[in-house]
Protein backbone atom coordinates (compact mmCIF):
# COMPACT_ATOMS: atom_id res chain seq x y z
CA UNK A 1 0.00 0.00 0.00
CA UNK A 2 1.21 3.50 -0.69
CA UNK A 3 2.51 5.76 2.38
CA UNK A 4 0.33 9.10 2.40
CA UNK A 5 2.22 12.44 2.75
CA UNK A 6 2.13 12.64 6.13
CA UNK A 7 3.72 9.34 6.99
CA UNK A 8 6.28 10.54 4.17
CA UNK A 9 7.68 13.53 6.08
CA UNK A 10 8.10 12.47 9.39
CA UNK A 11 11.26 13.05 10.40
CA UNK A 12 14.20 15.70 10.39
CA UNK A 13 14.70 17.73 7.27
CA UNK A 14 17.58 19.97 7.09
CA UNK A 15 17.09 23.16 5.13
CA UNK A 16 19.41 23.72 2.15
CA UNK A 17 17.94 27.22 0.94
CA UNK A 18 15.40 29.66 0.89
CA UNK A 19 13.96 32.28 -1.41
CA UNK A 20 11.31 34.86 -1.02
CA UNK A 21 9.40 35.16 -4.59
CA UNK A 22 7.37 38.70 -4.01
CA UNK A 23 3.57 38.63 -5.65
CA UNK A 24 3.91 42.28 -6.58
CA UNK A 25 6.59 41.31 -9.51
CA UNK A 26 10.21 43.14 -8.12
CA UNK A 27 13.05 40.48 -7.75
CA UNK A 28 13.48 37.58 -5.39
CA UNK A 29 15.44 37.61 -2.48
CA UNK A 30 17.47 35.20 0.58
CA UNK A 31 16.29 36.70 3.75
CA UNK A 32 18.49 34.44 5.30
CA UNK A 33 21.43 34.61 3.71
CA UNK A 34 23.07 32.49 0.56
CA UNK A 35 23.84 29.85 3.75
CA UNK A 36 20.53 29.34 5.53
CA UNK A 37 20.79 27.25 8.71
CA UNK A 38 17.17 25.49 9.67
CA UNK A 39 16.27 22.36 10.61
CA UNK A 40 12.48 20.81 10.60
CA UNK A 41 10.95 18.21 12.67
CA UNK A 42 7.76 16.01 12.21
CA UNK A 43 6.72 13.15 14.43
CA UNK A 44 4.32 10.20 14.46
CA UNK A 45 1.86 12.06 16.62
CA UNK A 46 1.35 15.14 14.63
CA UNK A 47 3.68 17.87 16.03
CA UNK A 48 6.11 19.58 14.20
CA UNK A 49 8.86 21.96 14.97
CA UNK A 50 10.98 24.02 13.06
CA UNK A 51 14.61 26.00 13.93
CA UNK A 52 15.68 28.83 11.28
CA UNK A 53 18.80 31.23 11.52
CA UNK A 54 21.31 32.65 9.49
Amino acid sequence: MAEGLCERLIGAWKLVSYQEIPVHGSEPFEPLGHEPQGLIMYTPDGYMSAQLGQ
